[in-house]
């Protein structure tokens, strides 16, 4: 059955690329209130659709059809799982300045919107103040379904926001770089957490993950993996043998069994399968849809440094043949507990966290540096931010939170404000 599938999955991915990898971003930004609180980015949607041609998304509830995101060409907008966060979409891009240039100006609209009514978009990965509950969880089908089946885990995305690239990759390349993809999650983490101030809880520089863990813990579905996917076989017999939260057929309806079982009744089924995989939340993750690698551990950044993330993940992608073979002159056969373990301690402390050797990070950081310059385009530039972070020992989580302790919550968000 997973070679059946394992085929089935690769041949929806590129026999080749298409020129220098293209980068798409998709960014959440958590909005909220005057007083901080969260706002309901709901209210966004039908003013930003007069801003341009776009095709509308609805959501089919039992007595309405509830608008729940925009799309076009040029960027998409799409509400979250919570009410405060609202992801934009843009790219795919040839070159990182372009995706910029895209993003900044999707952005535009929604500042504007958000100014008008007193909002705030906040460079930020998580809601500072308002608290994960029921009440603040997206009105859409699927969300009330896996929250039954889920438990108060689930509420934990209706606070989180993050910055997620989705990098081109071929059919070859999917484990290689789903592997790869996992294992810099501590690396991504230590300079981009930014999730430090959730209400009461201030235990983690990065609560995106931190708080993440409790989510069906023995099946490590969210954040790294304990070990790498051999092949593709190896990759579709250990994801099927997770909990299959849901599926769909006119609607949505909770499976809640290993997919083993829905395989067993239903055979090798594709779109099942890919349906299955989208509610596995793991560092990085392999897209049918358009041939990608996402990368996922990175929460919203600062505005001024808003394309650190994607420059990152590009630069790592783009090194992984020579930070590869760093890591395994370091660390042989041991960098994955090396690492699993040095994620533990960057999910706590940033860049506070002890790191596996001396000059770990500035090494992989100079590697996806090079990565990026052997491009051709200049995009090794937008890497400073994180070379400036790693010299002051501090990411944005980090200076957030040493913000809040100083001065308290309403100077942190007036830092972390867009405008």
């Amino acid at each position: 059955m997973s070679g059946t599938l394992g085929n089935q999955f690769q041949a929806r991915f590129r026999e080749h690329l298409r020129g220098p990898r293209m980068i798409g971003r998709e960014a959440e930004y958590t909005v909220v209130k005057d007083d901080g609180t969260a706002a309901n980015i709901f209210e966004l949607f039908e003013p930003l659709r007069a801003t341009g041609n776009f095709k509308a998304l609805y959501d089919n509830l039992p007595n309405e059809k509830m608008l729940v995101g925009l799309e076009s060409k040029a960027a998409s907008y799409s509400s979250e799982v919570g009410l405060g966060t609202i992801e934009v979409i843009t790219g795919p891009a040839h070159t990182l300045f372009e995706l910029k240039d895209m993003h900044e100006k999707a952005m535009q609209p929604l500042l504007k919107i958000c100014r008008d009514k007193k909002y705030h978009v906040l460079g930020f990965g998580i809601q500072p103040i308002t608290r994960a509950t029921p009440q603040l969880m997206s009105p859409k089908q699927r969300y009330k379904l896996l929250f039954d089946i889920m438990g108060p885990s689930w509420l934990w995305f209706c606070v989180t926001s993050s910055d997620q690239a989705q990098i081109d990759i071929t059919k070859d390349e999917i484990i290689k770089f789903t592997n790869f993809g996992i294992l810099m999650a501590p690396v991504i983490i230590a300079l981009c957490g930014n999730s430090s101030v959730c209400g009461d809880n201030q235990d983690f520089i990065c609560h995106r993950e931190g708080l993440k863990k409790d989510i069906f813990p023995e099946e490590q579905r969210h954040g790294m993996i304990e070990r790498p996917y051999d092949d593709i076989n190896d990759f579709i017999e250990r994801l099927s043998q997770k909990t299959c939260l849901l599926l769909k057929n006119k609607s949505y309806y909770a499976v809640n069994v290993p997919f083993t079982e829905v395989i067993k009744e239903n055979g090798p089924d594709l779109e099942s399968f890919l349906m299955h995989d989208h509610y596995l939340w793991n560092s990085a993750r392999a897209r049918s849809a358009h041939s990608t690698v996402e990368i996922r551990p990175a929460c919203q950044q600062p505005w001024s440094e808003h394309m650190s993330v994607a420059a990152l993940s590009l630069g790592l992608i783009e090194g992984e043949k020579e930070i590869q073979s760093y890591l395994n002159q370091q660390f042989g056969n041991q960098a994955w507990p090396l690492l699993n373990d040095y994620h533990k301690e960057s999910v706590r402390f940033g860049l506070g966290a002890k790191r596996p050797v001396p000059g770990f990070l500035l090494e992989i950081l100079s590697l996806a540096y090079k990565g990026l310059a052997a491009r051709g385009f200049k995009e090794e530039e937008l890497l400073k931010p994180l070379f400036e972070r790693l010299k002051a020992e501090e990411n944005p989580g980090q200076k957030a939170k040493k913000l809040f302790q100083t001065h308290g919550i309403k100077a942190m968000i007036d830092s972390l404000k867009i405008v």
